[in-house]
C-alpha cells in the first residue's frame, strides 16, 4: 500500500532552502572574493610586483628584481569586503598583505598596482 508522508516532503523541500541560507551567511562572512582577472602590477622604484589572479580567489604575488632574473611567488587566497582586499598565503615566507579598491587600482599603502 501507498501512502503520503507530509514530512518527508516537507523535508526535501526544507533541505535546498537551508543550503542556500547557509551558504549566503557563509559568503556574508567571509566577504566577497570580487570579480578580478588577470594581471595588476606595480612598480617599486626597482623592480616590480605583480598580482595575477586567476579564478575565484586565487592570486599569485610575484616580486621580480630590477634586472628580471631572481623572482619570489606565492600562490595566495583573497576576499574582498567594505572597499578593502586582503590577501593571504600559509606558504613559507609569506605574509597577509591588506590593499585599498580604488578607481586608479590596488593601492598598497602609497605603491598602487594598476591593471595591464
Amino acid at each position: 500500500m501507498l501512502s503520503h508522508s507530509p514530512t518527508g516532503s516537507l523535508r526535501a523541500r526544507a533541505i535546498p532552502v537551508l543550503a542556500t541560507i547557509v551558504s549566503l551567511a557563509c559568503f556574508a562572512c567571509s566577504g566577497s572574493s570580487g570579480a578580478y582577472s588577470g594581471r595588476y602590477e606595480a612598480d617599486m622604484g626597482g623592480g616590480t610586483a605583480a598580482l595575477d589572479f586567476s579564478g575565484s580567489n586565487k592570486v599569485t604575488v610575484t616580486l621580480t628584481s630590477p634586472d628580471g632574473k631572481d623572482k619570489l611567488q606565492h600562490h595566495c587566497v583573497y576576499t574582498v569586503a567594505d572597499g578593502k582586499m586582503h590577501i593571504t598565503t600559509d606558504e613559507p615566507m609569506g605574509a597577509p598583505m591588506d590593499l585599498m579598491v580604488t578607481s586608479a587600482g590596488l593601492d598598497a599603502g602609497g605603491m598602487l598596482y594598476k591593471k595591464k
